[in-house]
């Protein structure tokens, strides 16, 4: 079957040097991610939380479950993200780049296939402009050089979602097994997530493009579950027979308790995040920041509407590419607006098929090629401005307005001067991140008194706590807390017997 193209087949106003200038936008984006990435503290709580499981994963040498503490398992996500800044962690040591690289390479390795398919099925310009509007999308780039598990799942799902595109086109039994492949990489990632947020999508396609039957027909189904399983299956069995109960927790808690259940009490590892009923459409808006804006403005600005918005006049291929493109941004949305237990990044899986219809919009200007340029320029001057505050807050050390205990873990082991008998304590929480940075060896106390009699008498205590937490304590613990160093509300403190 011959192959059709969903939109222009030409493109008169691409050059070559349009292409360059992208590929060096481009290159700017990732370098600075990578320079945010070296030097921007490993964040509290949800990027300390993941770092210090990938860590323990290399201290411990148990690459099958990861541990939220030593000896205890951590149920809440399958391993693949955990994976991967763990090898960064073996490969680089502990710090901020180990970690956050290997999830920062997927993202230019997803930012090149992204930019693959937007071409093939627009035309160069407006794969140019999805491009560095994705690659500059508030949520992707907070997320690509992020330890978590996020940028994965987009990974996985975009593997999903392009791959069932083609298949639609040519009916060619590769595709469709390179979808079943990234539903396997999904299910590593973050279990049957990859399915709700593709999988419905692309039902709900089928049924409005009329395309069910054939695809269902067609689908290659022994050989792609079986890839799938290949994929997947194996650490499933490993983890429960490493830890009875994981499976029901896992399928059951994370995947319909979390998000149908307010202030969900079974989280083992966290806090339900309790949020109003259609709070996913303001972390939608946020995270296509500032495009969301920007693109809408420049359009009224000149008077044009999105050619995708007049409906009556697309044909055959370019409509089934803009419903494709909708369903695959609006259904995981509608699905969530009635979930309390969400996040910001739960808008990411949005942001491939929200960035080419921006980009689409623009192909409405008189010239897209002007308009590319000016994107371009908008962007290298975003980066330049990113890059300078990334290095003037890292030469001020103490200037980072982010939540970390790494300044805390420094002042620490400076005032210890090497001494093995220093302990450092986290009053009234747990820090990920002091963990992370003093490799494990951070502990956390609800009280003072205790560590005034302790009967090892030689040990040297430091306790780091925030102002609002120590009102906790009795007027007499206080008065042997001794300041060293001061971070905002955050402070280190020297205990004196």
């Amino acid at each position: 079957m011959q192959k059709s193209q969903p939109q222009e087949k030409m493109d008169p106003e691409h050059t070559r040097c349009d292409t360059w200038w992208t590929l060096g936008i481009l290159s700017a984006v990732l370098i600075g991610r990578a320079l945010a990435a070296a030097v921007i503290p490993i964040m509290d709580e949800t990027e300390a939380r993941y770092a210090e499981i990938a860590r323990k994963m290399v201290e411990t040498g148990d690459w099958i479950m990861p541990q939220f503490d030593y000896g205890v398992p951590f149920w809440g996500k399958p391993p693949l993200s955990t994976w991967l800044s763990a090898g960064g962690i073996a490969l680089f040591g502990v710090g901020e780049l180990g970690p956050r690289l290997p999830i920062l390479i997927l993202s230019a390795l997803l930012l090149f296939q992204f930019w693959r398919f937007v071409k093939e099925s627009t035309a160069p310009t407006t794969a140019h402009l999805a491009t560095i509007l994705l690659a500059t999308s508030s949520i992707f780039f907070a997320a690509a050089g992020a330890v978590m598990t996020d940028l994965v799942l987009l990974f996985s799902l975009f593997i999903v979602m392009s791959a069932c595109w083609r298949f639609t086109r040519e009916w060619n039994p590769a595709h469709a097994r390179w979808m079943f492949a990234g539903i396997g990489i999904g299910l590593l990632t973050k279990g049957l997530m990859v399915v709700a947020v593709g999988g419905l999508p692309i039902a709900v396609w089928l049924v409005l493009s009329r395309k069910w039957k054939p695809f269902l027909t067609r689908l290659p189904w022994v050989t792609g579950l079986l890839i799938a399983a290949v994929i997947a299956v194996p650490w499933y069995v490993a983890a429960e027979m490493r830890t009875p109960g994981f499976l029901n927790y896992f399928f059951i808690g994370e995947h319909f308790n979390r998000f149908l259940v307010p202030g969900w009490e079974g989280d083992r590892y966290g806090f339900a995040h309790a949020q109003p009923f259609g709070m996913i459409w303001g972390f939608y808006l946020l995270g296509l920041a500032p495009w969301i804006v920007l693109v809408p403005a420049g359009l009224l600005i000149m008077r044009r509407k999105p050619e995708w918005m007049q409906w009556r006049e697309l044909q055959g291929g370019s409509r089934e590419f803009i419903l494709f493109l909708l369903c695959w941004m609006l259904v995981p949305a509608v699905l969530l607006t009635f979930a309390r237990n969400i996040i910001w990044t739960y808008s990411l899986p949005a942001a491939p098929p929200a960035t080419v219809l921006l980009a689409l919009s623009l192909r409405a200007a008189p010239s897209p090629s002007k308009v590319l340029r000016t994107v371009q320029v908008t962007t290298a001057v975003m980066m330049v401005g990113l890059a300078g505050y990334i290095l003037y807050a890292a030469q001020k050390n103490t200037g980072w307005p982010l939540p970390t205990h790494k300044g805390v873990v420094e002042k620490y082991r400076k005032a210890c001067g090497g001494d093995s008998d220093c302990r450092l304590w986290v009053f009234g929480e747990r820090s990920f991140s002091a963990e992370y940075y003093t490799q494990g060896k951070t502990q956390r106390t609800e009280r003072v008194n205790f560590l005034l009699h302790d009967s090892r008498g030689n040990k040297r205590d430091f306790v780091a706590a925030r102002d609002h937490l120590l009102d906790r304590l009795h007027p007499s613990e206080k008065n042997h807390l001794k300041p060293v160093a001061r971070f905002g509300d955050l402070a280190l403190w020297r205990v004196e017997r």
